[in-house]
Order: structure tokens, then C-alpha cells, then sequence
């Protein structure tokens, strides 16, 4: 009888089908943002048609949720987890600058934009004067420079919202965690709830930037683009209009009461939409890996080796998120702990075995990487091709040798007289003949020299230009810059930036996978006490101290020796992110020794063992020194 082989699911299906429900979620609220803007531009000529859904404001509403919908599609094709571990502004912006997505973000707020800008024109009535061609009598015909103004205005916004969506890294997904270091709970409730709370302050916040931003246009237009647009919008209207032939810009200036409040009103729904999207899937995308209160994979046909593939998984937010639903199910889920210890017949080992194996090896990659940094520079090995190649000269010059002479050794030898052996002695008789010969200026010169540079710069000039003196010029330079509170900090390379760098990794790091892997050792190890009853966990408890200690004790060794960058001008030594990943290993090594110390000795832990973890348990002060 042929064995039927059970295919597990991977992760990646339980993942997306919650990923899925998040989108529609958004996409929801985007509906309904537009169709509440949709409702503000009727021109309410009718108190049916105004708000009814099918007619005209139906389609406005499918206007602007294309141009809303441009925001949830770059959202959703550029999202990623971790935070950037540049050095400095400077280096991330030189990294990020020439990416593809640094360009769609900005493809997609121009879209969206110009989505946008129709619909907000087409619903303004006469009495706006934002009809772009203004009929005089009979044909004729200008163009009215209002709506141009407008235009560059919403423009403007856009590359304003997109430079900040990069700065901001709008498109990380942030895994937030409390001062524990554990992932904060919410529930679908809780979390419209917040996002609800937080729309008073998107007004505020919306309302000031639109307003800022016509002053930001009325500027850049008058000085840079006013011609320039003019001239295209000529170039597109002559085909259709009877417009006058001169190309010269108007002297009457576009700028009016009218104008700056139909320029803050658009940006205003421009901005709010473009926000509340931004808010609402960075709120709702990132929720606990649940279903129906129970962990995604609970409706696998294979619950752990669903888990398992995510663990494994090599793209980095499936591992994010099947890591945190591994430290849900060691803290919240006993069936699934129990289910953990109890499976002991996969193919690659039982299942704890391979848990801890991964967690393990994420908790150790920081301690690489603190060896690798400070591990001492190693000489660049000597290609083989040059060692052959002074081989070989040292064997050309051992048969360099004049062969032995064969005639009479008495007899002088004359050497031939040749222009190189003429020059050569010219050349040391020269050398030889005195240090007036040798300097190639008489003493005479070098006064006459020295008494016209007196004449001609001054001597605190002189001491000004010397080497010392302007090198010393260019520090004060450079220092002041650094100093500054509002260009400083794009050019300095701080600590906390520079040694999260060496602790995560770069271009990203994720600290909740850390946490999440630590959180997970220690739940799991605790709850093996009265869970485990096969015993696989109690043999690995020993190394997990171990480990545990060497990390922690790594990490604060590091912190306290890793040197400062000569931009850091500040010179504190604050890694918040470094702090909340060692808080969560040492809670998490406090609940194993506060379980495991009295069996020290089965756990071929010594004294020196528990000493040391003790110690790296302990709170430490600024210095380094426990409390």
C-alpha cells in the first residue's frame, strides 16, 4: 500500500489570507474618506445629489479613490520591516537616493495628484474663477492664471509629501513593543478606536501644512516656474482656443484672496486623504497574528510545521510575524506549547530542537557581529602571483653574475670611457662640491625672497596661511556646522546610530525578532517544568544560560568600549533599541535561573556559571557598573 505523503502549508498562505482582510480593511476606510470628500466638493445645488451615491458624487468618489488608491498601492508593493541602520542622514540618503522605489514613491504621489486636481476644478463654481479659459466677447478667448497656480500648488504638495513619506520611512511596518520589550495587544476595537482618536490631530496637522504650503508655492512659482508653465499651457491651448499671440506671462499676479482659499481647501483634502490612508495601514496591517483569538496557523493541517516554515522563512517580514506568533503561543497558548514539546518526529529533529535552533542562531548573529567588529584588523594575505613573481627575481639575480674571468688577473683593467659613466661622475662632483651647489639659490636670493614675501603679506597673514593654522580653520568649520541643532544632525554619525548598525545588521534590523526570540526561550523553557514530559527542553536549559549570559555580557562590554565617531559632537551613548532587546534577555534569564538554579549542577551549570548570570541580570548604571 502506497504511503500518502501529508503536504504541510506553508506559513506564507495563513499570512497573506490575514494580510488580505487587513487590505480590505484600509481599503474600506479609503472609500469612505473619499466619498466624504466626494460629498464636501457637491456643489449642494440639490440636497439629494449631493450626498446620494449614485449619480455625481458617486463618480467623484471614484475619481479620488483612484487617486487614493495610488497610496495604498505603493504602501502595499515597498512594505518592509526594520528600521534603517544608516550612520547618519547623510549616508541613508545616499544609499536610498538612485533606489527604484525611491522613484515609485514619487510616480505614485504625482499620479495620485493629478488624479485629483480635475475633479477638484471641474466641481468649482463661477464664482471661484478657476475656469482655465476665460472667454472676453465673440472668440476671443485667455487663459486665466489661476488654475496654473493652483496646479504648480498641488504639485508642490505632492513632491513635499513624497520627500517626507521617504524621510519618514512611511512603508516600514512598525512591530511596537512596551517598556517590558513586549508587543502591545490591541484589538480590532482598540485599534479604530485610536485611529479615530488620532483624526483631530491629522486636521490640525493637515490644515497647517496646506496653509504653509501656499506660502511655499507663492514663492517658488513667481521666481522659478511661472514662465515656464505659462508658456506650456500656451503650447497646449492655441489648438483649441483663439488666444492672443503674445507669449509674454500676465503683469496682474494670480495670487488672491479667492485663490489662496481654494489652494488651502484642495490641499487640505489632498493631504487628509493621502494621511489617513498612511495611518490607517501602518495601524491596521501590523495586528497580532491571530484568528479568531487563536494563532494563524491553528487551521493548519500541520500547526507546527506551518510555524516552522515561517520560522525558516528567508523574507524577513514572514519570519517577523511567524517569530512573534511563536512568543504568543509560549506565553498566551498551552496547547500549542504542549504540542511543541510532545512532537519529537519530524525529519529534521523534534520540533523544540529546531525552535531553539533558530532562535539561538538569531540571538547569536549579534554576538557575530560584536566579535566581528571587534575583532582586530588582519593584514591583506600576499597574492601567490607576487610571491612567484620576487621568487623569480631572487633567482634572476643569483645568475646576474659576470662569469669568471679567464685572463690575466695582473694586468689593469681599463674601463672604456661612455657618456652614462661621464655623466655619473659630473652628477657626484656636483653633489660633492659644497652646499651652495647643492641648494641650486645663493644666499642672496633667499634674502632677496624672503624680504619681498615681508613687503608683500604681512606676517599675521603669514601665520594665518601655514599648514597648522588652516587646518585648525577648517575643524572650527566643520565643528560649527556639526554644533548645529538644524544642519548638524545630517551629517553626524552618532552612536546610537553607529552601534545599532554593528548590533542589527544593516540596510534594516528588526528588534522585534529579537525579542520575540528571547521571549519565546524563556516561556518555553519555564512552562517545560510542568509541560514537558518527555524532558527535551531540560537538557538545553543549561546552554540557554549560557548563551543568555554571553550575549548580555557581549553587548554591555561593547557599549561601554565601542568608540565614538569624530561627527559625534554630542557624545552620549543612548541605544534605546539595544537597551529594550537586553531588558528582554534579562528578564528572560531571571525567569530561567528563578525556575532552573536549584537543579545548577543537573545542568552542568557551575558556580562560576550562575555568578556570571546573576551579574549580567543586574541593572547597570551609565558606566557600566551594576546597581
Amino acid at each position: 500500500m502506497v504511503r500518502r505523503i501529508t503536504r504541510t502549508p506553508p506559513y506564507k498562505d495563513f499570512l497573506q489570507a490575514a494580510l488580505h482582510r487587513r487590505f480590505l480593511s484600509i481599503a474600506l476606510v479609503l472609500i469612505i474618506t473619499a466619498y466624504v470628500e466626494a460629498v464636501l466638493l457637491a456643489p449642494w445645488t440639490s440636497y439629494l445629489w449631493a450626498w446620494f451615491p449614485v449619480g455625481p458624487t458617486g463618480l467623484r468618489t471614484s475619481f479620488l479613490l483612484l487617486s487614493g488608491i495610488w497610496v495604498l498601492f505603493l504602501r502595499i508593493g515597498q512594505y518592509h520591516v526594520g528600521f534603517r541602520t544608516s550612520t547618519s542622514c547623510l549616508n541613508g540618503l545616499i544609499h536610498n537616493t538612485l533606489k527604484m522605489q525611491t522613484a515609485e514613491v514619487f510616480f505614485a504621489y504625482f499620479v495620485s495628484t493629478a488624479f485629483f486636481g480635475p475633479v477638484f476644478l471641474a466641481t468649482r463654481s463661477s464664482s471661484a474663477q478657476m475656469n482655465l479659459i476665460q472667454h472676453l466677447g465673440g472668440d476671443r478667448a485667455r487663459i486665466n492664471e489661476k488654475p496654473l497656480f493652483l496646479g504648480s500648488y498641488l504639485f508642490l504638495i505632492a513632491l513635499a509629501q513624497s520627500i517626507f513619506h521617504l524621510w519618514r520611512d512611511e512603508d516600514r511596518m512598525v512591530f511596537s513593543v512596551d517598556k517590558n520589550g513586549r508587543k502591545k495587544l490591541h484589538s480590532d476595537d482598540a485599534i479604530f478606536r485610536q485611529i479615530t482618536a488620532r483624526i483631530p490631530a491629522l486636521i490640525i496637522q493637515t490644515t497647517s501644512a496646506s496653509i504653509i504650503m501656499v506660502l511655499v508655492n507663492t514663492l517658488v512659482y513667481h521666481a522659478v516656474l511661472r514662465s515656464f508653465i505659462w508658456g506650456w499651457a500656451l503650447t497646449f491651448t492655441r489648438p483649441f482656443y483663439n488666444l492672443p499671440r503674445t507669449s509674454m506671462v500676465p503683469s496682474a499676479w494670480p495670487l488672491t484672496l479667492t485663490t489662496i482659499i481654494q489652494c488651502s481647501y484642495s490641499g487640505f483634502l489632498l493631504l487628509f486623504m493621502w494621511n489617513l490612508s498612511n495611518v490607517c495601514f501602518s495601524n491596521l496591517i501590523v495586528r497580532e497574528p491571530l484568528k479568531n483569538g487563536k494563532p494563524l496557523t491553528s487551521e493548519s493541517k500541520d500547526p507546527n510545521g506551518s510555524l516552522l516554515n515561517g520560522l525558516k522563512s528567508k523574507k524577513l517580514s514572514a519570519k517577523s510575524f511567524a517569530l512573534w506568533e511563536l512568543s504568543l503561543i509560549a506565553r498566551s497558548f498551552p496547547e500549542r506549547r504542549r504540542a511543541i514539546f510532545e512532537d519529537i518526529e519530524r525529519q529534521d529533529g523534534p520540533m523544540w530542537s529546531q525552535v531553539c535552533l533558530i532562535c539561538v542562531n538569531i540571538l547569536k548573529s549579534i554576538d557575530t557581529r560584536l566579535d566581528a567588529c571587534n575583532a582586530p584588523a588582519v593584514p591583506p594575505p600576499v597574492p601567490a602571483t607576487t610571491a612567484a613573481a620576487s621568487s623569480n627575481n631572487y633567482e634572476y639575480r643569483r645568475r646576474a653574475y659576470p662569469p669568471i674571468r679567464d685572463n690575466s688577473i695582473y694586468q689593469p683593467h681599463v674601463k672604456p670611457a661612455t657618456m652614462r659613466s661621464e655623466l655619473e661622475r659630473a652628477i657626484g662632483h656636483v653633489i660633492t662640491t659644497g652646499s651652495q651647489t647643492s641648494t641650486g639659490i645663493s644666499p642672496i636670493a633667499k634674502k632677496t625672497l624672503k624680504q619681498a614675501r615681508d613687503r608683500l603679506i604681512s606676517r599675521e597673514h603669514q601665520e594665518a596661511l601655514a599648514h597648522e593654522h588652516v587646518g585648525s580653520w577648517f575643524k572650527r568649520i566643520a565643528l560649527a556646522v556639526l554644533e548645529n541643532d538644524f544642519i548638524g544632525p545630517f551629517f553626524r554619525e552618532s552612536f546610537r546610530n553607529r552601534f545599532n548598525a554593528v548590533v542589527f545588521g544593516a540596510p534594516y534590523a528588526e528588534i522585534s525578532m529579537y525579542l520575540n526570540a528571547a521571549s519565546a526561550l524563556s516561556a518555553l523553557s519555564v512552562a517545560s517544568l510542568s509541560e514537558d514530559k518527555l524532558g527535551k527542553v531540560y537538557m538545553d536549559v543549561g546552554n540557554l544560560v549560557k548563551t543568555f549570559t554571553g550575549i548580555i555580557l557581549n553587548i554591555e562590554h561593547s557599549k561601554t568600549t565601542f568608540p565614538l565617531h569624530w561627527t559625534d559632537v554630542k557624545g552620549v551613548r543612548n541605544t534605546p533599541e539595544v537597551d529594550v532587546v537586553l531588558a528582554e534577555m534579562k528578564s528572560g534569564l531571571q525567569e530561567i535561573l528563578g525556575e532552573f538554579e536549584i537543579y545548577a549542577s543537573d545542568l552542568r551549570l557551575t558556580p562560576a556559571d550562575v555568578r556570571l548570570a546573576k551579574e549580567a541580570c543586574a541593572e547597570k548604571d551609565a558606566l557600566g557598573q551594576a546597581i
